[in-house]
């Protein structure tokens, strides 16, 4: 998983407290037990806590310092197009590892922030060019990988986690009454903001660059999804290019040095997950929580799907209960107001593949690509509501709203049903 941090002063002799840096970095010291490093100059410090996955040797360790001197780079995620571009631009290079890490960093040297549009995988880093006094923050296209950052007419703090920038003593923890809004509107904060007023994340897609002799900052969007109707192709044709897609990411989160597993539940997204990963490695490990609650649940599903699959398949039966000491764990994990109850099995189910190997693969976002939902199907078995006209349909079900208020799975229903005929279905597969 990997964490990076850092400090850069605005005035080139205040210089960075190395103590300060090792106790921000050392807050993520979960997301990077396999090592750590600093580097600090004047009034520019940069740390790293490391995950080992590609390279498993200290050529890959980080911060990593170009060749010529001239620029450097702190690193969290994987770029799975490594190789190609490697090949493809920097063949005339000297390399002193075989990780992706260095790859990006020489691009960047190379081609500066323009070489974001070429890397394809999930990642959060800052590039320093020394010799061009300009600092880039950048944050991979679906925003996979966290990035935080503190930025002030003093200062700019960063780091992977909320709660390394607070290890700074920089950043003041002035709660942000829109963030809090926003928590109470999605049950979680999504970027720009954080829950406080002075921490911001850097949005998916963006690179946030900072010349260190003017202090001006520009952010700007390298990459924002599409959505342009392909119309021309047969079920069968869709189905090919899905599976193709989905086949082809997989094998590339499927790279690395050490052995890759799953989280299976039997649903949709994770099966689709597991099938796949099982065509790039024949001893693939599964995980999966079976909660003692029958509704709830997902042990008799992936069984069945891992002994089709032929895949080992690693079950946790008792689910740790929900202590005080569990919720504060929790807390530390997610560092702001979080309040998705998928928190507690995606925690258990870490908790346990971290117990035999490093890297796993989820299905999280498939479900809602691949109608892996059950509202799902009741909202296209209702596509037919959209063809009633919406002066007949909305009086009807705000009408039954207020009369079935009491019952809160009726009313619900209700209050959905009585949404424009678009709103309607979307909210219904919510």
């Amino acid at each position: 998983m990997c964490g990076i941090c850092g400090i850069i002063h605005r005035a080139p002799d205040q210089h960075v407290d190395a103590n300060l840096l090792h106790s921000m970095n050392a807050t993520l010291t979960h997301r990077g037990p396999d090592g750590e490093g600093t580097w600090i100059r004047n009034n520019v410090g940069l740390a790293h806590r490391r995950l080992s996955i590609i390279d498993l040797s200290d050529a890959g360790k980080q911060p990593m310092v170009a060749n010529d001197g001239n620029s450097l780079l702190t690193f969290n995620g994987e770029v799975y197009n490594f190789r190609a571009l490697r090949q493809r631009f920097l063949s005339d290079c000297q390399f002193s590892s075989t990780s992706d890490t260095e790859v990006v960093l020489n691009l960047l040297s190379r081609l500066g922030k323009s070489a974001v549009g070429h890397f394809e995988g999930m990642f959060a880093f800052c590039f320093y060019n020394i010799e061009n006094h300009e600092l880039i923050l950048a944050r991979d296209h679906f925003g996979i990988k966290p990035l935080y950052y503190s930025l002030s007419e003093r200062f700019l703090v960063f780091g992977s986690e909320l709660k390394s920038l607070l290890g700074s003593g920089l950043v003041e923890k002035e709660i942000d009454k829109e963030s809090l809004n926003d928590y109470f509107d999605f049950m979680w904060i999504p970027a720009p903001r954080s829950i406080y007023k002075t921490v911001r994340k850097l949005e998916p897609g963006s690179i946030l660059s900072l010349n260190l002799k003017t202090w001006k900052s520009n952010i700007s969007t390298y990459w924002q999804p599409e959505y342009k109707p392909r119309e021309g192709k047969s079920t069968e044709q869709w189905l090919e290019e899905a599976d193709h897609v989905v086949r082809e990411s997989v094998g590339d989160h499927m790279v690395a040095d050490v052995e890759v597993g799953t989280f299976l539940s039997g649903g949709i997204d994770s099966t689709l997950v597991s099938s796949a990963a099982k065509e790039f490695s024949e001893s693939v490990s599964a995980f999966t929580i079976d909660f003692s609650n029958k509704k709830s649940s997902e042990g008799a599903f992936a069984k069945d799907v891992a002994k089709q699959m032929k895949i080992q398949n690693h079950v946790c039966h008792e689910a740790q209960p929900a202590t005080i000491e569990f919720f504060k764990k929790l807390s530390m994990s997610y560092d702001e107001p979080f309040s998705d109850s998928s928190m507690f099995p995606t925690y258990l189910v870490c908790k346990l593949a971290s117990q035999n190997l490093k890297v796993c693969l989820s299905g999280d976002g498939g479900d809602e690509l691949f109608s892996g939902y059950t509202h799902h199907g009741l909202a296209e078995k209702l596509n037919w509501t959209t063809k009633i006209p919406d002066f007949l349909m909305r009086p009807l079900f705000q009408m039954s709203s207020s009369v079935f208020r009491g019952n809160r799975r009726i009313y619900e229903w209700s209050r959905r049903m009585s949404q424009p005929g678009a709103t309607r279905l979307l909210t219904l597969a919510r």
